[in-house]
């Protein structure tokens, strides 16, 4: 048989349910508490891991920036020493073909014991250069400074 439910067996039966309740809610608590810890030190070291990540990420920007600013100025002078190079070989190539285009000289001369009235003239004509020569001229005169070897006139000529 069952038995009969009383004020005090109620009353009781109460008392344990607040007390084991109390307990849990205590429990909850402090787990909570652990937890809100936890995943604070969680967070701050994470925070740590990010702040950390960013700074080497950010000097190895700087560094690469840095490097990447030397080798344009490495470039620069390069393109600087090509363009040097060029105006150095078009004024050469064109002072070739001044000397190898076409041109007539004259010249006086006087044989001795004839009288001053008297003169020879002698006309020279240096060899007519063609487009083909000229452009040999200009492709020998590249191929070998770009082989940083000298220009020479006789190895030109020899060429044609």
């Amino acid at each position: 048989m069952a038995q009969p439910i009383t004020a005090e067996s109620l009353a009781l039966t109460l008392q344990q349910f607040m007390q084991v309740s109390q307990q849990n809610q205590e429990n909850l608590q402090t787990q909570l508490a652990q937890s809100q810890q936890t995943t604070g030190a969680k967070i701050e070291k994470l925070a740590e891991i990010i702040e950390k990540s960013n700074a080497e990420t950010n000097a190895s920007i700087q560094k690469m920036g840095g490097m990447l600013t030397e080798q344009m100025q490495d470039l620069g002078v390069k393109v600087d020493n090509v363009t040097e190079q060029v105006g150095h070989l078009s004024r050469d190539v064109q002072q070739l073909v001044q000397v190898l285009s076409p041109q007539q000289v004259v010249q006086e001369q006087t044989k001795p014991n004839q009288e001053e009235s008297k003169q020879n003239l002698q006309v020279q004509q240096n060899p007519i250069l063609s487009v083909q020569d000229t452009t040999s001229l200009q492709s020998v005169g590249t191929s070998s400074l770009m082989q940083g070897q000298a220009v020479n006139i006789e190895d030109i000529q020899e060429s044609q």
